[in-house]
């Protein structure tokens, strides 16, 4: 498996030439660990909003905070590597981030969803994608950013 995910990686390198290696498997660690996250968060969202009948917005204040949990330890640990010891702060930077990636979910949802009359089903996906490079620049540059020692 490992020896997979090194020829993802490296075939990923050659097709973004333009970019580090190192951000390139950053990227892509990002996508598996988002992936992750973002089916911890459509199936809870799924369970709460079809099982449970709890409200849409309700559901995925509830849904979006079980995937982020998961997406900080990965990426902490996986994607980007990071030995900072100021776990807190990060944790504290990578939640205000969270809030806005979930006000900006939400304010998506309302729109698609109250005023266009989309299925929330779509329009939540639509906001996944609208979200995630925005939130891969910003944890990169900001929340797990090698620091000078």
């Amino acid at each position: 498996m490992a020896k997979d995910i090194n020829k993802i990686e490296e075939i990923l390198a050659k097709i973004l030439f333009f970019l580090e290696e190192r951000t390139v498997v950053q990227i892509w660690r990002f996508t598996i660990g988002g992936a992750v996250a973002t089916g911890i968060d459509f199936a809870v969202y799924l369970i709460l909003t079809r099982l449970f009948d709890l409200h849409f917005l309700i559901a995925n204040i509830i849904a979006m905070t079980l995937g982020a949990t998961f997406l900080f330890f990965f990426n902490k640990r996986y994607t980007f590597r990071d030995t900072e010891k100021k776990v807190v702060r990060q944790y504290v930077v990578f939640w205000l981030n969270a809030m806005f990636m979930l006000v900006l979910v939400e304010g998506i949802l309302i729109i698609g969803v109250n005023l266009l009359r989309v299925n929330d089903i779509i329009v939540k996906i639509a906001a996944y994608a609208i979200t995630y490079v925005v939130n891969f620049l910003i944890q990169k540059y900001l929340i797990f950013k090698k620091r000078a020692k």
